[in-house]
């Protein structure tokens, strides 16, 4: 179960709500489950990581106009995190980048969404009428929750649009295609079975055996990821090895290539298109053999779907 220690009585409400909250931390080993949540909570912890919310606010209650904050415990995972506030993993992945289960540590800070969904970023020309036909989500339900947003006049790029009920398909779909279109300047940057399913951070997974080699898809300068301090011989968020390299064409275009089993770059070295960078491999949260190829700034070229 998830540790939050609280002091005093706190309002609660949903399928988790807790019943007894004084000065105790939240479900202890020494507790009883049963001792504090209701029978629906009880039942909604033996599904948990797969709540599904339409749009409501289920979990601890907290403002639903906005984001709320969360310090990671020792012991946490997101499953753990997602089922005491009512929303789904994936919900707590795509409003916190580069957040994996296995990668949480302590004292990291996640920000939790007031209800199942996403964040989405207005683009040039957005309005309420196109979000809610893009994402599938009435338009009650999404001023509902951005009630600090004024979407009777014409929104600005960059706003960031909370999408009850919204998915990460749908978030890397409309991504996908406000993103400018480099598919031409690019190779394959490995042999092997390339899944061609976009999932976050605009990649597709490329699988062979261990050891096959990476290339680099275009011409480019390897470059520093400002997130992560090391990108080798780490978690690092998940990538486990990589290599980012920024090419010459569009606006600061990268491309990533993570869960390398050994790289042959480093900083500052400028590549061809085609030069080995590194070996695949299975380092950070990876299952089984592969190269995540992931492209920021622009269409990734091997997505199928």
């Amino acid at each position: 179960m998830i540790f939050l220690p609280k002091t005093g009585i706190i309002e609660e409400k949903g399928v988790l709500a807790v019943l007894k909250v004084e000065d105790a931390p939240f479900l202890t080993s020494n507790t009883g489950a049963e001792d504090y949540l209701s029978p629906v909570a009880m039942d909604a912890l033996s599904s948990a990581g797969t709540i599904k919310d339409p749009g409501e606010s289920v979990g601890p209650a907290f403002d639903p106009s906005g984001l709320t904050t969360y310090t990671v415990q020792k012991g946490d995972n997101l499953t753990k995190i997602a089922s005491y506030f009512g929303i789904s993993a994936a919900t707590i992945v795509s409003a916190n980048p580069g957040v994996k289960s296995r990668s949480l540590r302590a004292g990291d800070t996640l920000k939790i969404l007031p209800t199942s969904g996403v964040i989405y970023l207005t683009q040039t020309g957005d309005t309420l009428d196109s979000i809610s036909t893009m994402f599938d989500v009435p338009k009650d339900k999404i001023t509902q929750f951005n009630s600090s947003v004024n979407f009777s006049v014409a929104l600005d790029p960059g706003v960031s649009i909370i999408i009850p009920g919204g998915t990460s398909n749908a978030l890397v779909a409309s991504a996908g295609s406000s993103l400018p279109n480099f598919n031409s300047q690019f190779i394959m940057p490995a042999n092997g079975y390339n899944w061609g399913i976009l999932h976050h951070y605009n990649a597709v997974d490329i699988a062979n055996s261990c050891g096959t080699p990476v290339v680099a898809a275009a011409e480019g300068l390897v470059v520093p990821d400002e997130s992560i301090s090391d990108s080798l011989g780490g978690w690092n968020g998940g990538y486990g090895n990589f290599v980012l390299i920024e090419h010459p064409f569009g606006d600061k275009v990268e491309t990533r290539y993570a869960h390398l089993e050994k790289t042959f770059v480093q900083i500052g070295d400028y590549v061809k298109q085609g030069e080995e960078i590194g070996l695949m491999g299975e380092s950070g949260e990876a299952s089984g053999c592969h190269v995540h190829f992931e492209v920021i700034g622009a269409r990734n070229p091997f997505a199928k779907s």
